[in-house]
């Protein structure tokens, strides 16, 4: 499974989406209980825009972990492209409830969200 990560990693360094995606799924199939292996594939769905796909991924890795702050990150990030602002709200509340010593770099994340979108 470490391999296949690590594989997965250099693809995704890359910009090899298609193929890291593909490698992160053979990961998950060894090993289902990875909060690293369902956040790094929710991103690679996210660089290839498809954010509905990285929904589930994410909602597994918060299940796993649910103060994780780059699954709520992540997952607001889906959301914000989705258009679905009132999860986007959402996510960000949790993670700033979550993660109480990180609310300047959550801040800070959600001004660069909405900046890139301008």
């Amino acid at each position: 499974m470490e391999t296949l990560k690590k594989q997965a990693n250099k693809a995704f360094r890359r910009e090899e989406y298609e193929k890291a995606l593909t490698l992160y799924t053979k990961a998950l199939d060894l090993i289902r209980d990875s909060v690293v292996l369902y956040n790094n594939r929710a991103l690679t769905y996210i660089k290839l825009k498809l954010y509905e796909k990285a929904l589930p991924d994410l909602n597994w890795a918060l299940r796993l972990n649910e103060d994780c702050l780059k699954s709520w990150l992540l997952l607001a990030k889906a959301n914000f492209y989705l258009e679905n602002l009132t999860e986007f709200d959402k996510a960000i509340k949790e993670a700033m409830e979550r993660n109480p010593n990180h609310k300047d770099y959550i801040n800070e994340f959600v001004d660069d969200l909405k900046m890139k979108n301008d």
